[in-house]
């Protein structure tokens, strides 16, 4: 069986993760394929391994309602069983696995795949000459780059997040830090001096994250308040916050926060964006 999810097969999410093996084809070969008869079968499911049975005849009440539909749409007993069988091979290969919100299975004559969704999805039975498109679709937004913007101190990490995994930029511009914090007159760091050189900073940050962030590649902002206040403040680059967190993570994020801002980016991508620029409600 394979399987696809949406993160890194390399990176290991403790129980929330359940034997992970990557697919041949990815949601977006999937939502391109069209070659015959095609049928897409998506389920809601429960994530808890006590519900397990409660899975397994939902997943089989809907294969038969499938089978149902395509012999009332007029396919031959050979399609039809042809691509039950794939569905069932690949309902048993998911025996034992820990489930996401929801099952998508994808077959036709040369494809048999399934797809855990991490996000809630409604029940669907699609035939024709090419896949149902919109969880795929959905999938590929939740899989898609996002940025983590870590504001500590004097200094400014970025972070490029994607298929539940975050590593840190370093490039020619990132990791950002004030070099030589500003003094007052008498020689001491000065509290007014050091804010105008913090925000000159921020300023020259947001001024770069422009080349790096777009409405299908948003930021995080982590930080104190009055850090994440002042940089808001000081850029323009409110249109593509997703969301900001308080709080700072000197080493690479763990687990819970990648899955936190995977969540969040995949929010943004779902949403229209509104013409105004306090259209963002922490």
């Amino acid at each position: 069986m394979r399987v696809i999810w949406p993160i890194s097969a390399s990176l290991y999410l403790g129980p929330w993760i359940w034997d992970v093996v990557m697919i041949k084809n990815s949601p977006k070969e999937l939502a391109e394929y069209s070659d015959g008869l095609c049928l897409s079968l998506v389920i809601p499911t429960v994530r808890y391994r006590s519900l397990r049975l409660f899975n397994i005849r939902k997943i089989r009440q809907a294969m038969e309602r499938a089978r149902a539909r395509m012999m009332a749409e007029g396919y031959s007993p050979v399609e039809v069983e042809t691509l039950l069988l794939k569905l069932y091979e690949l309902d048993a290969g998911l025996a034992g696995r820990k489930l996401g919100k929801g099952v998508g299975f994808y077959v036709s004559k040369d494809v048999g795949e399934v797809v855990l969704f991490p996000f809630e999805v409604g029940e669907k039975i699609r035939t024709g000459t090419h896949f149902e498109k919109a969880e795929l679709a959905a999938l590929m937004r939740f899989q898609a780059t996002y940025f983590v913007v870590q504001l500590y101190s004097n200094e400014i990490h970025l972070f490029r997040g994607g298929d539940m995994a975050l590593e840190e930029v370093h490039d020619h511009e990132f990791p950002m830090k004030l070099e030589k914090p500003s003094v007052s007159k008498t020689g001491t760091p000065g509290t007014k001096a050091a804010q105008r050189g913090i925000l000159a900073l921020y300023e020259e940050a947001g001024r770069i994250l422009l080349q790096y962030i777009n409405p299908d590649a948003p930021m995080i902002v982590c930080g104190s308040n009055d850090e994440i206040a002042a940089f808001r403040s000081v850029t323009n680059c409110e249109y593509f916050i997703a969301a900001t967190r308080k709080g700072h993570f000197r080493r690479k994020p763990g687990p819970d926060l990648c899955k936190e801002f995977t969540v969040e980016a995949y929010r943004y991508r779902s949403k229209s964006l509104p013409s105004s620029k306090t259209w963002r409600q922490d």
